[in-house]
């Protein structure tokens, strides 16, 4: 089973792991912001077209983190199903 990350922590993990491998000329690559899909899988938004060294590490990247971490996002039902999470009310 999948280990539960807010969205600040996977960020930060993916962009720990992405500044370890990016290209050291390269400051106009970001790395884009994750998100849960409809399809109750996180995403991020879309890959840097003018540097492929770096589309390519952020792909790898993307890659090993989405076979450990489940994003936690509280309104995402198919996420907190899976993990038991009761989902939060609003008062």
């Amino acid at each position: 089973m999948r280990s539960l990350i807010t969205p600040g922590r996977l960020y930060n993990r993916l962009n720990t792991d992405f500044r370890k491998v990016c290209c050291e000329g390269c400051a106009k690559c970001v790395l884009p912001v994750p998100y849960t899909g409809a399809d109750g899988i996180w995403h991020i938004g879309e890959l840097p077209r003018d540097c492929q060294h770096c589309a390519r590490q952020i792909a790898d990247i993307v890659r090993r983190h989405q076979a450990q971490y489940d994003l936690l996002d509280p309104f995402s039902p198919r996420v907190l199903a899976r993990h038991h999470v009761p989902r939060p009310t609003r008062h």
